[in-house]
């Protein structure tokens, strides 16, 4: 009887841990990609500068030696949300949702993966 006494509370223990345990963040799967020019049926053209799998967090927009970045193909399973300043500082411009694609009307220097 003992034994089954300290069987179940090492399970309830042991349960309300796995419980208790926060989870890590998950990367977006698929690739985040800008391009130099973005066509209105969401392909790129030019080198593309791709992200994959991107983890939750910050990023400075790439700076492409080919000229400047026109647009934004979206195909992660994650909102990206853009930002005028580095550091995803100096308020949002937009955010471009899963599967999506935008033409930059202007040009963030940041974005954000979200979980």
């Amino acid at each position: 009887m003992r034994r089954l006494v300290t069987t179940i509370g090492t399970l309830i223990a042991a349960g309300t841990l796995a419980v208790a345990v926060p989870t890590s963040a998950q990367a977006a799967t698929g690739t985040l990609t800008f391009y130099n020019v973005i066509f209105p049926d969401g392909s790129g053209s030019g080198p593309g500068v791709p992200y994959l799998d991107p983890a939750p967090g910050c990023y400075d927009v790439p700076r492409e030696a080919h000229g400047p970045l026109s647009g934004v193909n979206n195909a992660t399973d994650s909102t990206v949300r853009f930002y005028w300043g580095e550091d995803c500082t100096g308020g949002s411009l937009f955010s471009v949702s899963a599967g999506r694609s935008v033409r930059f009307n202007s040009h963030p220097r940041s974005f954000w993966v979200e979980n």
